[in-house]
């Protein structure tokens, strides 16, 4: 895992079931409707690494944002 510097399809496939599963895209605009801007954090260093890529993946198409999302990195 200290090594990883991708997530393997096969998990990324079974995280995206997962969430989309238990995670109500409509409910979540609600909840952040005044927000201006999101920020993910994780223990994972290398984004491509991380869940957090893909959760902020299906968060920004969902909600249709034009920006890119931006890591920061130490």
């Amino acid at each position: 895992k200290v090594n990883r510097t991708s997530l393997s399809d096969q998990f990324v496939a079974s995280y995206m079931v997962d969430v989309r599963h238990n995670f109500d895209l409509n409910v979540f605009k609600v909840q952040i409707r005044d927000c201006q801007k999101m920020v993910l954090f994780c223990v994972e260093c290398a984004p491509n690494a991380c869940h957090r890529s893909v959760a902020a993946n299906l968060i920004r198409d969902g909600l249709s944002v034009q920006e890119p999302t931006e890591h920061l990195m130490p």
